[in-house]
């Protein structure tokens, strides 16, 4: 079942969704001007009905945070514009111990386990660090805060965002419990210090970088002209800057917005850094084959899904092949000629059934089978997908054993795994 509530809600009354005695229910809610105000009437919501399960906030420009609740409690939230960065930003704030840019130490803190998901690798070492004893339970509950804290930051300033609540991985809620109250709380008071800088129109996730080099040097002369040339190189974030500064973001912001003003600097916008999550090498003597079986590819928007689903299916001996805009799928089908394809359910400005309906209508792709891939794994979707065209239907997060079975399934073989993959 699925409730709406369009875009000039109050959020005074929502549906009775998904909570601890009605799993099977899901809801959605899209909202103009999110900002802390409802974001607490929200959350106080939540926590009435004591909501276990996930819940996806996604932007109009298609960003997306994954929030997993416990009982109306935040236990972690993935996602949003740098994960990777921000994962880092927290750990040279609060785990000084743990130097993560030393390969040794990555080394020793990665957990070579087939258990860890991508959307929640961060949580998930972070139980197992707490658990082997290289970090504190207290530096644990700071991380998500902060990480809590940037995200609920970030949704104030995008404006409308969307929710959906979903079926998902149940993560173990014995290490981080937090009140949406507090972090809400702390979020909202630096978004208000943020606009009050006049700063409401510029992302703390962009990098400052110089773009006028006299214009700079003729406003900021001497020692401060050099100090800005050596840090502006426009690969740190205004959030980037402060942390490894030991400042103040919105004070970082101010100092350099009137730089930013008469263009001697501008705003540009980095890509996340790649994410820890690095598999241990085969032996040396083994070289691995390259897969030679028939051709899988995957329509989804996350990377970490197409980097799971490569891992999944070339480790079984499957070709692969990742398609990460879904504008583009049908063309890029085309040229590639797949065997069976993997098309996400929920994509930035289409969806699954538009496409998979589209694929259907090409003569070259009307027999390929197409699994849709979701986290509503409910008759409705089910049946809304069959209408479209689809052979399968496959939840997520998806596992290794039943993406192979599905595989199998279609193609009605099995592939050799090539050698010296796991």
């Amino acid at each position: 079942m699925i409730f709406s509530i369009n875009s000039h809600s109050t959020l005074d009354h929502l549906p009775p969704f998904a909570n601890s005695s009605s799993a099977a229910a899901s809801f959605s809610v899209s909202v103009t001007g999110f900002d802390s105000g409802r974001q607490a009437k929200f959350f106080h919501t939540l926590k009435q009905i004591r909501y276990s399960g996930n819940l996806t906030l996604r932007s109009k420009a298609g960003r997306q945070w994954a929030f997993h609740m416990y009982l109306g409690r935040i236990v972690y939230v993935a996602g949003g514009e740098h994960p990777t960065r921000a994962w880092q930003r927290c750990l040279v704030a609060h785990c000084p111990q743990i130097n993560w840019r030393q390969p040794e130490v990555r080394a020793r803190l990665m957990v070579k386990t087939p258990d860890l998901l991508p959307e929640w690798w961060q949580y998930q070492l972070l139980c197992h660090w707490v658990t082997d004893g290289h970090i504190s339970r207290d530096q644990a509950i700071r991380i998500a805060e902060m990480m809590t804290m940037e995200a609920l930051f970030d949704i104030s300033q995008v404006g409308e965002v969307a929710f959906f609540t979903h079926r998902g991985p149940t993560l173990p809620a014995y290490l981080v419990v937090l009140d949406p109250e507090k972090v809400i709380g702390l979020a909202g008071d630096l978004w208000r210090r943020w606009q009050e800088a006049k700063l409401a129109d510029r992302s703390p996730n962009l990098a400052p970088a110089i773009h006028q080099l006299e214009q700079l040097q003729r406003q900021a002369p001497g020692p401060a002209y050099e100090g800005l040339k050596s840090i502006l190189t426009g690969q740190q974030t205004f959030r980037d800057l402060a942390t490894f500064r030991k400042r103040d973001v919105v004070e970082i912001a101010a100092y350099l917005l009137p730089y930013l003003q008469s263009g001697a600097l501008e705003l540009v916008e980095v890509k996340d850094l790649p994410p820890p999550l690095t598999v241990s090498p085969p032996p040396a003597t083994v070289k691995p084959a390259s897969p030679r079986g028939p051709l899988v590819v995957c329509v989804d928007d996350s990377p970490q899904v197409l980097q799971a689903m490569q891992t999944i299916l070339t480790g079984a001996g499957y070709r692969f092949q990742g398609i990460q805009d879904p504008l583009r799928a049908v063309p890029s089908l085309l040229g590639a000629k797949p065997d069976l394809v993997f098309l996400d359910l929920v994509m930035p400005n289409t969806n699954g059934y538009e496409v998979c309906t589209q694929l259907r209508k090409v003569s070259a792709l009307q027999k390929v089978p197409v699994v849709i891939l979701t986290g509503n794994d409910g008759i409705v979707d089910r049946v809304r997908a069959r209408v479209a065209g689809a052979s399968d239907f496959l939840a997520k997060p998806v596992e290794g054993q039943t993406v192979i079975a599905t595989v199998e399934k279609h193609l009605h073989q099995t592939v050799q795994p090539s050698p010296g993959i796991p």
